[in-house]
Formats: structure tokens, C-alpha cells, sequence
């Protein structure tokens, strides 16, 4: 009962507090962003990639965000975005999907698996071999993920139209860490702008920036992977969907045989991303923002 009332007080107050600094012009947001970046949020006229990442917060809408900001929905809508022929192969196997987690039958599972909800960010769980499922906490934890709202506290506003699910999918591995590596590509305006690599993201995490060529960028660590396999498909693929939005991250897992679209991604980092102010700048300038909607 504890857990129970908790999950749905916070989700109440993550949306009464969002209410509120909206109608007082977001002053928390504000002092958040000032006292991460280090200068003033200017949504009226937005200069740097942060502040165009805020802005686009406040000025999109469509139901094309929310089902590319859906776990499940995701695949379906980039083949209807893409094309079939560019899409054959490239999304992890969907062993399961559910509203009630007492449905979930875990002996069926493989011994590895990821579990999470369709509407969060950073909600899952890794089973392994190694660290086999406790069912009745799982299901706890899966019932909690469906009572609470993902994207009132930093008005990630797609996220929080999503029907929530449990879905459970197969999990992609690399040796000598838990889990697949992370390949996000950054676009702006339909072209490659950036580059974020990391590797053992639940263990010792390593991650760096690297342009187009695999080399690092300007002031970053070297990459800590060797290129991976399919680079120039990842490419190909974020090009084409890059196409339909001012701004997307487009997110891979690698191993060192395949490679899968996971996620994509509007507001990355919450439009809250340190960086230099010169390189929050330099990205600023590449991304062209779309007319403010009508009022």
C-alpha cells in the first residue's frame, strides 16, 4: 500500500509543481538550467542547442512524437516512416507485452531478457543467468512503472500520451560488460551533427564524442570502442529519419555481430546537457527551429 500511494502521490506532485512553474514562467526550470549550463535560458530567442532543445519543449506537437516516443509503437511507426526494405533486421525480438504484470508468466522467459514500460526513460531491468528474475519483485516493480507519469518534471510532454505497458525484449550482449553498447546519433536539420559513443553503461561506463570518421571530437577521449559493425547502415538509417524532424536523437545498441535501432529521442538530456558554451553554440547554429505553432 505504501508503494502504492507513493507512486501516485509523486506523479501527482510532479504535475501540480510542472502547473506551477509553467503559470509563473518556469522559473524552476529556469534555475535549473542556470545552475547546470551556467547562463540564462532565453526561450525567446534561442540561440544555443539547449535552449533550442527547451524551446522545441514548449512548440511541437503531433502524434508523430508520441509514437516515436513509444517503446512498442516505435518500430511500427519507423517502418512506416522508412520504409520496410531499410528496416528488415534492425530491432530487438519483442518477447512480450502486457498491461497486467500478473500475467507474466517468467518461467517462459528466456534466462535473459530486458523488462520495462513503454512510456519511460531509464525504467528497466536486466535479467541474466547470472542474476535471475525474482518474480514477485519484478512484478512489483512492473506495477509501480504503470502507476507513475514519466515527463511532467521536465515537460517531456510525448511521453506522458503513451499508454503505458510492460514489455519484456531479448537482450543484446557484449563481452566483458552487461548489455549492448550505446551508438546515439544526434540530428539537426537532417544531418549527422553529433556523435555520442559509450560502452558498459550499467558497469564502469566509458563514453565519448567522435565525428562521422570514428575519430574523437575536439577535446573528447579517444573512442572506446573500434568502429562498429553496420556504422555506415546507422548512418543511412538516422539520415532517414532525420528527415522528419527538426531534432532527433537516434539511438543504437552494437555488439560485435548486429546491431539495433532502440530508441529515439526529442528532448536528449532534457535539453539539459553540459558542454561548453562555445560547442552549445556551435550546435545551436546547425539546427534551424520550425515556426511556433498557432496559439
Amino acid at each position: 500500500m505504501g508503494t502504492f500511494l507513493a507512486d501516485h502521490f509523486e506523479t501527482l506532485f510532479d504535475r501540480i509543481k510542472a502547473g506551477l512553474d509553467r503559470r509563473l514562467g518556469l522559473p524552476l526550470l529556469r534555475g535549473k538550467f542556470k545552475h547546470i549550463l551556467g547562463y540564462d535560458l532565453n526561450l525567446e530567442n534561442p540561440v544555443t542547442l539547449n535552449e533550442k532543445i527547451q524551446w522545441l519543449k514548449f512548440n511541437t506537437t503531433g502524434n508523430d512524437y508520441v509514437r516515436a516516443s513509444d517503446k512498442l509503437e516505435m518500430p511500427h511507426f519507423v517502418r512506416e516512416l522508412i520504409g520496410d526494405e531499410m528496416c528488415e533486421g534492425i530491432f530487438t525480438e519483442i518477447l512480450l507485452e502486457t498491461h497486467d504484470p500478473d500475467t507474466i508468466d517468467f518461467e517462459a522467459l528466456p534466462r535473459s531478457y530486458v523488462i520495462k514500460p513503454s512510456h519511460g526513460s531509464g525504467w528497466l531491468r536486466i535479467v541474466t543467468q547470472a542474476d535471475p528474475p525474482d518474480a514477485d519483485d519484478l512484478r512489483r516493480q512492473c506495477k509501480s512503472w504503470l502507476r507513475r507519469k514519466y515527463g511532467h518534471r521536465q515537460f517531456e510532454w510525448p511521453n506522458l500520451q503513451i499508454k503505458p505497458r510492460i514489455m519484456v525484449e531479448e537482450l543484446l550482449d557484449c563481452p566483458g560488460q552487461l548489455g549492448a553498447r550505446d551508438v546515439k546519433l544526434h540530428m539537426l536539420d537532417g544531418k549527422i551533427r553529433r556523435v555520442m559513443l559509450m560502452a558498459d553503461r550499467f558497469g564502469q561506463i566509458r563514453s565519448t564524442r567522435i565525428n562521422q570518421d570514428w575519430t574523437a571530437f575536439r577535446g573528447q577521449p579517444d573512442p572506446p570502442f573500434e568502429e562498429v559493425m553496420g556504422w555506415a547502415d546507422m548512418q543511412e538509417i538516422a539520415i532517414a529519419i532525420g528527415q522528419h524532424f527538426s531534432y532527433v536523437r537516434v539511438d543504437f545498441l552494437s555488439t560485435p555481430t548486429r546491431f539495433a535501432l532502440n530508441e529515439l529521442t526529442f528532448f536528449s538530456e532534457s535539453g539539459l546537457n553540459p558542454m561548453s558554451y562555445e560547442n552549445d553554440i556551435e550546435l545551436g547554429n546547425q539546427l534551424v527551429l520550425p515556426p511556433s505553432p498557432p496559439a
